[in-house]
């Protein structure tokens, strides 16, 4: 079980999630956004992919990184061979795309819950909030075209994220695992909840954050899941003297085969 929270923080959070994020590297934010909004999104981030036109006429732009991410394209050195995926990038005001009228306030309302927890850890986090606002944040729905799986199979191998944060939101298919104490432990989000989890960027802010590793089991043929990744502006310098932008591109670089 990961330690739980919900909004807004009560003023003896800061310990708690704290603590959440040097041991495990994630946390549930309950009841984080309304529900209503919250399935709306989950049924255009499942629509999108029935439209096959839509998809060709919104290709991934690494310029923007917004678009559709076509299946084998993005992999990690560890990808299981039957892994089989693809994946669509949002922004507000990125792309004229069906579903935006719902699309735009969900993200929002993300970056909402983002930076509250942000705030609720303190002084820890004010390097990290002020690197954020204003950054490239990306709303992703992923899909997985496997038919056929078998729960012990594995979709999408351990990982950990490179962003500052990666939300992951309730109403998802199963699937996804976290490490805790040595175990995986399956992570089952109801809609509204959210899943908050450190990404390697946070961990450059505050080296004692262990970022979530984390994984994708097949627990449900051709699972979708909606995911926001919250980044630095492109313009920061890191802790470690790198510019955001130029470390971004060059962590997309590795993990995807269409010259990025």
């Amino acid at each position: 079980m990961l330690a739980q929270f919900e909004l807004p923080f009560r003023i003896s959070a800061h310990a708690t999630l704290w603590q959440a994020l040097t041991t495990t590297g994630g946390f549930v934010i309950r009841n984080a956004l309304p529900i209503s909004l919250a399935w709306e999104a989950q049924e255009v981030g499942k629509a999108w992919f029935n439209y096959p036109e839509l998809l060709k006429v919104h290709p991934y732009c690494h310029g923007t990184r917004i678009g559709y991410t076509a299946p084998g394209v993005e992999r990690t050195v560890r990808s299981a061979p039957t892994l089989i995926r693809h994946a669509f990038d949002y922004r507000p005001g990125t792309c004229g795309i069906v579903g935006s009228i719902i699309m735009d306030p969900f993200y929002w309302e993300l970056e909402r819950v983002a930076f509250r927890v942000l705030e609720g850890i303190g002084a820890d986090a004010q390097a990290v909030l002020e690197a954020v606002r204003g950054g490239p944040h990306v709303l992703r729905t992923a899909r997985y075209l496997n038919t056929v799986v078998e729960t012990d199979q594995m979709l999408f191998p351990e990982h950990i994220d490179f962003g500052v944060f990666t939300l992951f939101i309730g109403g998802s298919t199963q699937g996804l695992e976290v490490k805790r104490e040595g175990e995986w432990v399956p992570i089952t989000l109801p809609l509204g909840d959210v899943l908050i989890g450190a990404g390697s960027l946070l961990k450059q802010y505050c080296p004692e954050v262990v970022p979530m590793r984390h994984r994708v089991m097949g627990t449900s043929a051709q699972r979708t899941a909606l995911f926001f990744f919250l980044e630095p502006r492109h313009d920061v310098v890191l802790p470690n003297g790198e510019v955001a932008g130029q470390f971004l591109n060059r962590v997309l670089s590795s993990v995807r085969n269409d010259g990025a």
